[in-house]
């Protein structure tokens, strides 16, 4: 009986599994990020680690009209009131996008918060917040871990109900909600002021300034946007926005009582913003 190649099947199959069994000994799981939207996108990683998300910055283009804003120009709104503004912040937060399949995007950034101050619960929040001065030319919401096309655009003018509950020294003083910023937009006792705006009229005789602060929880204003465009996997996003100062002061009668003149800018401000890409 001829055992010769059975003898030498053998030994090769014995070679094949201690060569099988040495390469799984050495084989070692390479980390990285698995997640596609991520920008350390590395699809021969084995084991899921460490990803880094892209971001989304907002340019500002603030304007009259069709005209650029300055502080220094004089305009005239659909009534024929002529106006200056002389100062103008608000804040914007809770920025998301509202994809074509029925998903959305907040984002991706969060802060812990003890609130209220001092009853020893921290709650989590979507650090989501910006500042937007009549100067400003733009800002960035965070980082985003969705990807698609896009329908809506949306955000709130002013604060968020629990954020509103903290104060400023309980965050970073160069955070839009920190202590830097707290002169103008932090009331004691009532919260953030959402929105600020000094409209100087150039023809009431009296030459005042109407001075509006919008400010409380029920003062929210929400804002969508029709959209049309793409977040590409594991690329930053950048858009940008108008803010028309022109609506918001439409159908104003600058000789109205206060009250009056801030019902109508928080009325017009859904109107006030408009996506330019």
């Amino acid at each position: 009986m001829n055992s010769g190649p059975r003898i030498i099947f053998n030994v090769i199959f014995f070679g094949f599994l201690i060569g099988a069994t040495f390469l799984t000994g050495c084989f070692e799981p390479s980390e990285g990020c698995l997640d596609s939207n991520a920008t350390n996108f590395d699809v021969h990683a084995d084991e899921n680690c460490c990803c880094t998300f892209p971001s989304i910055t907002v340019g500002v283009n603030q304007v009259v009209g069709d005209e650029d804003f300055s502080s220094d120009s004089i305009y005239v709104n659909d009534l024929g009131e002529r106006f200056r503004i002389l100062e103008s912040s608000f804040y914007i937060s809770g920025f998301k996008l509202e994809f074509e399949n029925g998903s959305e995007t907040s984002i991706l950034d969060t802060l812990l918060i003890e609130i209220p101050e001092g009853s020893g619960a921290e709650i989590e929040l979507e650090d989501n917040y910006n500042l937007v001065y009549g100067t400003s030319s733009a800002f960035a919401p965070g980082t985003i871990g969705l990807s698609g096309e896009v329908a809506f655009v949306s955000f709130v003018v002013g604060v968020d109900a629990l954020a509103n509950m903290a104060i400023p020294d309980q965050f970073q003083d160069t955070h839009p909600l920190g202590s830097n910023n707290s002169d103008l937009h932090f009331i004691e006792g009532e919260g953030y002021v959402f929105n600020r705006i000094d409209i100087l009229p150039v023809d009431l005789p009296s030459g005042d300034t109407v001075s509006i602060v919008i400010y409380g929880d029920d003062h929210l204003q929400s804002v969508q946007m029709n959209a049309d465009f793409s977040v590409i996997p594991g690329l930053n996003t950048i858009l940008g926005i108008d803010v028309d100062y022109g609506k918001w002061v439409e159908g104003i009668n600058f000789a109205a009582q206060n009250e009056v003149i801030q019902s109508r800018i928080e009325d017009n401000t859904a109107s006030v913003f408009s996506l330019t890409q």
